[in-house]
């Protein structure tokens, strides 16, 4: 069953809180590892979605190839997390934001290679039109963030991948069980 105003209020919802956790992250990043701040992330991921999963009854115990491809899913975001706090130790948000950007052309290529999906000039012309208005609005400076600059573009690969994964999963499994396994997988 497709709920379009439930997917557009819960994208609102990470919209507004996605840059709160950035901040966090920024902000501890100075005096906490990145690998703990990321795990601090996961840990309430799983607290709540777990609890929920089980109450909606959608858990299921995982098979032993959907245990793998949980894992997968859980390193992919584990180490998209990681990278992204660690490019925000060292440079600024909007930066980080301007370059993982580049995750939208990202998953049009992969999903068109990977999964054979239709590509039309539309959504390519839409993606290269946001991600050049992205750049021209945060104008990131590109000659100060050097080498740190990969930080946001392993984020943008490895969110790529699992977003194709989830793609693929999600038609056989709840999105709170998915996500709560998930958040078990990254820990």
């Amino acid at each position: 069953m497709q709920r379009p105003l439930l997917g557009m209020a819960l994208m609102m919802g990470f919209v507004i809180t996605g840059p709160i956790i950035d901040t966090f992250a920024k902000l501890a990043g100075d005096a906490i590892p990145t690998f703990q701040v990321a795990a601090a992330r996961f840990v309430v991921q799983a607290s709540l979605l777990l609890p929920l999963a089980l109450l909606m009854r959608v858990a299921h115990r995982p098979q032993m190839p959907e245990i793998g491809l949980h894992l997968l899913r859980g390193a992919l975001i584990l180490f998209a997390t990681c990278f992204f706090f660690a490019a925000l130790t060292v440079m600024p948000i909007a930066d980080s934001m301007a370059i993982f950007f580049v995750e939208p052309l990202l998953l049009m290529f992969l999903g068109a290679t990977i999964l054979g999906e239709r590509v039309g000039w539309r959504r390519i012309t839409a993606s290269i039109v946001g991600f050049l208005g992205t750049l021209l609005v945060i104008q990131p400076q590109f000659a100060e963030v050097g080498w740190f600059a990969l930080f946001p573009l392993g984020t943008a690969a490895c969110f790529a991948f699992y977003l194709l994964l989830t793609r693929t999963m999600s038609q056989r499994m709840h999105p709170v069980s998915l996500q709560a396994y998930t958040a078990l997988g990254a820990l």
